[in-house]
């Protein structure tokens, strides 16, 4: 596994422009608050956002960070004659105004949702056509955070840039400072991010472990592209409740905080705010940990040790001369290979062909004439033969480049002459265990150790892991545990440090400094 260095990230982040976010002053730091959408879904009210404020209030989370108040999707329900938006009647039948106005009453700030394409995705009016005025209905009602989906949109790249540059000018036009929230769930929005927005997602809803574990690996690469005005977004928090739409079990949730920590996200809370669980209270209350989180210096925590957390399964998409006795070449009507146990996949976001231990919703594929198909798409191979993508039929300008499927159980495809079949590799092994490393202002480190394992861990960081923050390797550390909120040991370089973390998702953060 290739390891990152943060002292080469704080080099490589030197040389990038401190310039390139929009230009509305906002997010020098993550954002901090609350949304409705992992707590509510849809079934939000004037009264719950209210609510919602007077609770963030009361817990005095608005004294350590959290500031802004976001309504999520349901809000809206068509447009009046003249192509404004129009809030829902039943449920907000005063508008958003006056809302915006008792929040900003109590210190906070207020945040709403749309869409890019027509729709959102509970098929409310979307902003496509309509950034103008919107943005302009936004602005008249005080909106300090716009969070703007991707449901009922065009994934081609150059379309959604496009349709995200026309709601950033437009609501820089307002002349009102107004955080710009992209939500397109996947990692190649964070090399224009900045030039977009304030904040853009990297990776799906996270609504399970699972989904928290695939953004933290889809984050993992792109900790170049954050810094102060924009930020790496792997989506809101879960908490513990179980009142609330989505969550974690403690141990995991605490987690996914610090995680989110240490890789600079906004701390979006989603846990049921109105009967928010004192466990949670504490987690989101831990100023030691909130403080790397919103550290001046800005720079995104890297992993140091281990790899993907969590992972479906290795591009399967090699092809390799057709040999008549290698079983990796011999797959059977459920597209399952013997060879190693595992079934072919098609990841739709990477547009990977993948294993899975698992037969899932995504195993769509087909034979038809003897043809491969996934969706009705072509699977071929590009001439460099390592990149298999599915492709519209009447697109695939050379048919050869086809799969075709033949009574030997074989996908094979020719390429100059030469028959080539599809072949099976080793699931690539998940890693259980990370250390994951954040750079702060004063040259001190954060440092999470991760165990997704189902048994207690000892994780061990020796000489070369610290060099791997920046240390020399000869010095004399101070640790402290920012969970127990206490210095818990000092350490001589070379030496090593391997505390013991619980299983299932457990976690340790630290802050590891030199002994002045």
């Amino acid at each position: 596994v290739k390891h990152t260095s943060i002292a080469y990230v704080w080099v490589l982040l030197m040389a990038i422009s401190p310039n390139l976010a929009i230009p509305n002053g906002l997010a020098l730091s993550p954002a901090m608050g609350y949304n409705t959408w992992n707590d509510f879904r849809c079934n939000i009210t004037a009264q719950d956002i209210i609510d919602a404020a007077k609770m963030i209030v009361s817990t005095q989370l608005n004294r350590i960070g959290y500031e802004y108040v976001n309504i999520d999707d349901c809000w809206a329900v068509s447009r009046d004659n003249k192509g404004a938006i129009v809030p829902d009647p039943e449920r907000f039948p005063h508008g958003i105004k006056p809302i915006a106005d008792y929040v900003h009453s109590l210190g906070l700030k207020l945040g709403i949702y749309t869409d890019r394409g027509k729709y959102t995705c509970q098929k409310r009016p979307g902003s496509l056509n309509y950034e103008i005025i919107d943005a302009q209905t936004y602005a008249s009602w005080d909106i300090d955070y716009l969070k703007e989906d991707s449901c009922y949109a065009s994934d081609d790249h150059h379309t959604a840039f496009d349709q995200y540059g026309k709601m950033r000018d437009a609501l820089n036009q307002t002349n009102r400072p107004i955080y710009f929230s992209l939500c397109g769930w996947n990692t190649w929005y964070a090399p224009v991010g900045a030039s977009l927005g304030n904040s853009w997602r990297i990776a799906g809803d996270c609504n399970t472990w699972s989904n928290v574990l695939n953004a933290i690996d889809s984050n993992a690469p792109l900790y170049h592209y954050a810094g102060p005005g924009g930020w790496n977004d792997p989506d809101m928090l879960l908490g513990t409740s179980a009142r609330a739409a989505s969550s974690l079990t403690k141990t995991r949730s605490r987690t996914m905080f610090n995680q989110w920590a240490v890789m600079a996200a906004p701390l979006l809370i989603g846990s049921n705010i109105l009967h928010l669980p004192p466990y949670d209270l504490e987690t989101y209350s831990n100023t030691e940990i909130i403080a790397v989180n919103q550290d001046r210096l800005g720079v995104q925590g890297v992993r140091i040790e281990g790899g993907n957390l969590k992972n479906i399964g290795s591009i399967v998409a090699v092809v390799e001369p057709c040999t008549e006795n290698n079983p990796s070449q011999v797959w059977d009507a459920e597209f399952k290979n013997d060879h190693h146990s595992l079934y072919m996949s098609f990841d739709i976001t990477n547009r990977n062909l993948i294993y899975g231990t698992v037969f899932d919703k995504d195993h769509r594929f087909k034979i038809e004439n003897n043809k491969l198909l996934i969706h009705n798409l072509c699977v071929s191979v590009l001439p460099d033969r390592k990149h298999i993508y599915p492709y519209e039929c009447h697109l695939v300008e050379d048919q050869e480049s086809s799969f075709w499927f033949n009574e030997q159980g074989r996908f094979y495809t020719n390429i100059k002459g030469e028959e080539y079949c599809l072949t099976a590799l080793p699931a690539e092994m998940v890693s259980t265990t990370n250390i994951w490393a954040r750079k702060l202002y004063d040259g001190s480190v954060a440092v999470i150790f991760l165990n997704n394992h189902d048994e207690p861990a000892q994780i061990e960081c020796n000489t070369e892991c610290f060099k791997k923050m920046g240390f020399d390797g000869t010095e004399i550390l101070n640790i402290r545990d920012l969970e127990l909120h206490k210095n818990i040991q000092t350490l001589q370089l070379p030496g090593k440090f391997d505390p013991t973390v619980e299983p299932l998702g457990g976690s340790n953060i630290y802050l590891i400094g030199k002994v002045q």
